[in-house]
C-alpha cells in the first residue's frame, strides 16, 4: 500500500467524520464502514469492528464540547450508553455469525431509515422552535442551560432506545447515536 492510500486518504476521510461527529452526534460509521470495505478491500466484518474502534475517539470528543457546551442532556447520553453497552457484544456476536453480504445489507437499511426519519422530522420542524443563535452561530448560554430535569420514565426510554441502538451498533459498526437520534427526536 503507497503512503497516500495508508496516510493521507485516511487523515482526510477522519477529518471529514470529526466535523459530522460533533455537527450531527454520530460517530462516522456510516462513513468508515463503506470507506473501509471500498477503499481498503476489508471483509465487512473487519470494516465494521475498526469502524466501532475508530468511533471512541470521535464520540469522546464530540460529547465532551456538546457538554461544555451544555447543548446535551449529559443523564440521559449515559442512560442510552450504558444500554448500548450492555447489548453491543450481542451486535457483534451476530455479525460473526451472518455472512458478510447481510452485515452490508442491515448497515445500508440502518443509515437510510436513520436518513429518513431525520429529514421527516426535520420538514415538520416549524422554524419557531428552533432555538435562535448568536452571530457566531452559538446558542445563547440561557437557553443551553435551559435544559430540562429528565424523570426515571424518561431515562429508562433513553436506556431502552440505547438496548436496540447497542445490538445494530455492535452489529454494522455504526456508533449507536445514528439510531439514537433519530427515535430521541420522535
Amino acid at each position: 500500500m503507497d503512503p497516500i492510500t495508508a496516510l493521507v486518504i485516511p487523515a482526510i476521510v477522519g477529518i471529514g467524520i470529526g466535523i459530522l461527529s460533533g455537527l450531527l452526534g454520530i460517530g462516522g460509521g456510516t462513513v468508515m464502514v463503506p470507506v473501509f470495505r471500498l477503499l481498503f478491500d476489508m471483509s465487512a466484518i473487519m470494516s465494521t469492528a475498526t469502524s466501532l474502534f475508530a468511533i471512541i475517539p470521535t464520540s469522546i470528543s464530540g460529547a465532551v464540547s456538546h457538554i461544555r457546551h451544555k447543548t446535551c442532556i449529559p443523564s440521559l447520553g449515559l442512560a442510552a450508553g450504558i444500554g448500548g453497552a450492555v447489548t453491543s457484544p450481542l451486535g457483534v456476536w451476530l455479525a460473526t455469525l451472518s455472512p458478510a453480504w447481510l452485515i452490508m445489507v442491515v448497515a445500508a437499511l440502518i443509515i437510510g431509515w436513520s436518513a429518513v426519519k431525520m429529514l421527516a422530522k426535520a420538514i415538520k420542524l416549524p422554524k419557531a422552535s428552533l432555538p435562535s443563535e448568536g452571530a457566531d452561530g452559538a446558542v445563547p448560554a440561557a437557553t443551553a442551560s435551559a435544559l430540562p430535569k429528565l424523570t426515571r420514565k424518561q431515562l429508562l426510554i433513553g436506556a431502552a432506545i440505547g438496548l436496540g441502538a447497542g445490538v445494530a451498533s455492535g452489529y454494522v459498526g455504526v456508533g449507536g447515536g445514528f439510531i439514537m437520534v433519530p427515535l430521541m427526536l420522535s
